[in-house]
């Protein structure tokens, strides 16, 4: 290889990196035929010109036509990236001139790619439309519970069954807060926290009973053994059933 095409190799990788002052230095140092220096100085120059074309522009909403902040503007050839400041300008510098693909996306927006012919230097208005995204309707079902914030006993009929010598008053006066008032034999009325008879409601199938008000001596007139559960309600919530 001759020392002629050594040098040109060696510009071609060096020259593009070097200011003006330097490539003088380099010409002294190396002692290169002025006629190369000049022709690779004069490309150097030309190329430096010619990638100083400068891109800005402003991007809006296509509806309202107000600035969007933070949108990020690619470049695919040369892969620059900015995005745009508080009232939606852009700006790129050192652009080559040539043919760009560019992607503008931002948050909420449908993404837009634009291919432009740069030559010079350009201003770009961009108006990006918002997504619109449309819910099937929802329709939301639940199921409304009593709330219990007093104590609530529910007997069943297998506790019933395991207890077939007890009357209706024996049978509850085993549950906490329950007691009974004797009189005799198999006479007896429930107390519930401390209160009994007329104090009391007792309810066999949404009907009221009242035997157990008239006197100690009567007590409820219930056949436990016909019942397949027994509800105990103590406490503020007795109050709606009287």
């Amino acid at each position: 290889m001759s020392q002629a095409n050594q040098q040109l190799e060696f510009l071609e990788v060096i020259l593009p990196t070097l200011e003006v002052r330097q490539i003088l230095k380099l010409y002294s140092q190396l002692k290169l035929n002025k006629y190369i220096l000049l022709l690779f100085t004069l490309q150097f120059c030309n190329n430096t010109y010619a990638c100083g074309i400068k891109v800005t522009g402003k991007v809006s909403d296509a509806s309202t036509g107000s600035s969007l902040h933070a949108v990020s503007i690619f470049f695919k050839e040369n892969a620059k990236l900015s995005y745009t400041d508080d009232d939606g300008y852009l700006s790129f510098d050192c652009i080559c001139p040539g043919e760009y693909h560019i992607t503008i996306a931002h948050i909420g927006c449908e993404s837009k790619d634009i291919t432009l012919n740069i030559s010079k230097d350009t201003f770009l208005s961009i108006a990006l439309t918002h997504t619109t995204t449309s819910l099937n309707p929802v329709t939301l079902k639940g199921k409304k519970q009593e709330s219990q914030n007093q104590a609530k006993v529910v007997l069943n009929r297998q506790k019933i069954e395991e207890n077939l010598q007890s009357s209706f008053s024996e049978l509850i006066s085993n549950e906490s807060g329950v007691h009974l008032l004797r009189t005799g034999v198999g006479v007896s009325k429930p107390i519930i926290h401390g209160l009994y008879g007329n104090r009391i409601s007792i309810l066999n199938n949404g009907i009221v009973q009242s035997g157990q008000q008239w006197g100690n001596d009567h007590s409820p007139e219930i056949d436990p053994f016909s019942m397949d559960r027994i509800t105990i309600i103590k406490g503020a919530n007795a109050i709606e059933y009287g």
